[in-house]
């Protein structure tokens, strides 16, 4: 996600250019950013990751995309939690390795 600073030089945006199917909008949606007063960036752009951070300290991945139905709205989706077993169908180093014997299966 890129965040970009307004060309009047107040505030910070980014566009969401995906509806809720992953179909590409003709025209896109924008979320706008604040920064605490003297801690806003130098660069004119920046990229980054957006994160739902829980109070236990899980990082879930978060996704804006614009919901097209009713009055339409920009939402967002939150991920599984980072590390895992399911997120980019990677295994976890946690997950465990279940053993089948062949006689044990339905099939032949």
């Amino acid at each position: 996600m890129y965040l970009n600073k307004s060309a009047k030089g107040i505030g910070w945006f980014t566009s969401v250019t995906k509806n809720q199917n992953g179909e590409k909008m003709e025209h896109p949606a924008y979320i706008n950013f604040t920064f605490k007063k003297g801690t806003e960036p130098t660069d004119p752009t920046i990229e980054g990751d957006l994160y739902f951070i829980d109070r236990y300290g899980r990082k879930r991945k978060v996704f804006p995309y614009y919901n097209d139905y009713g009055q339409g709205r920009v939402e967002f989706k939150i991920l599984e939690e980072e590390g895992s077993p399911k997120m980019a169908g990677k295994a976890s180093d946690s997950a465990k390795s279940v053993d089948i014997s062949p006689e044990e299966l339905p099939f032949y």
